[in-house]
């Protein structure tokens, strides 16, 4: 199996393809701040793959986040490797641009938004001119807060957000549980950030589920209370990330991670009192 071919899975009649930009690297300590003695690890590295996903599904094409941009690169700390625009993916993939009908958003962070927009003839544009983007009420909310203005939320809006609305392709989630569409259901799991969803698809015989940033490695599985320095709101985050371990266990579901390693996709299976990870393709 080539590297392209460990990037196309096929479950129960879905078929996904797995689109990435470079990963995030970081001190082991800047990642886990809260449970990291740096003393005993000074100089241990992290890096964190950065996954977004293509679904064929109903005869549709939807896109479950967006990545990193080259902007976005250069707003964070990614190893700078050769990787392909998701347009130059897609084309690998037989895919084009025009063919996507949905983008849906589990949250408006650097490395999930990024190929929402173009920066063409000195503005950002949609990159995806005929699609709806699925996003929700919360995080724009967070984003134009005093708060979030001041972690760069303003400028995410900016560029990758307020392009969207100005061409009318926004729909704005507020509920807890949304159905976008037959099969399709956007489900709130707040705490990384104050509006992070997780996707569900439904098919005849299985559940699948895009879960964002629930996790940012299989280290959370089986220990759920380490949170990252990146949620926002680390006691929320504990309380989804368990519901969301519990329910994913119970439903069978495949999951398809944002940030765990090739295939970035599999199982949450129980382990005496709590959860551990069962990769696809040992599954």
């Amino acid at each position: 199996m080539d590297v392209l071919d460990e990037r196309i899975l096929d479950y129960d009649g879905v078929r996904f393809f797995r689109l990435i930009s470079p990963s995030i690297k970081l001190p082991l300590d800047k990642l886990y701040p809260r449970s990291i003695n740096k003393e005993f690890f000074p100089d241990a590295q992290t890096e964190i793959p950065v996954s977004a996903w293509l679904v064929e599904y109903e005869d549709k094409l939807i896109m479950i986040d967006a990545g990193i941009n080259r902007q976005g690169e250069d707003q964070l700390p990614v190893s700078h490797g050769a990787v392909p625009t998701f347009f130059d993916q897609m084309e690998l993939f037989g895919k084009k641009p025009e063919d996507v009908s949905k983008v849906i958003l589990t949250h408006l962070h650097l490395d999930h938004e990024g190929w929402n927009t173009l920066f063409e003839d000195g503005e950002w544009k949609p990159a995806f001119p005929e699609v709806t983007y699925y996003m929700a009420r919360a995080e724009i909310s967070y984003l134009l807060s005093e708060k979030g203005k001041a972690e760069g939320g303003d400028r995410i809006f900016t560029n990758s957000v307020l392009p969207l609305f100005l061409d009318n392709q926004v729909t704005v989630i507020s509920a807890p549980r949304t159905k976008i569409t037959k099969g399709i259901e956007y489900q709130s799991y707040p705490g990384h950030s104050p509006g992070h969803s997780v996707v569900w698809f439904s098919t005849p015989n299985a559940e699948i589920c895009f879960c964002g940033d629930i996790f940012h490695s299989a280290r959370q599985i089986t220990q759920p209370a380490l949170s990252s320095s990146f949620c926002r709101n680390t006691v929320q985050a504990l309380s989804s990330r368990k519901t969301f371990l519990k329910n994913a266990a119970a439903r069978g579901a495949l999951v398809c991670t944002a940030h765990l390693s090739s295939p970035s996709a599999g199982f949450i299976v129980n382990s005496g009192a709590g959860w551990a990870w069962k990769p696809l393709q040992s599954a």
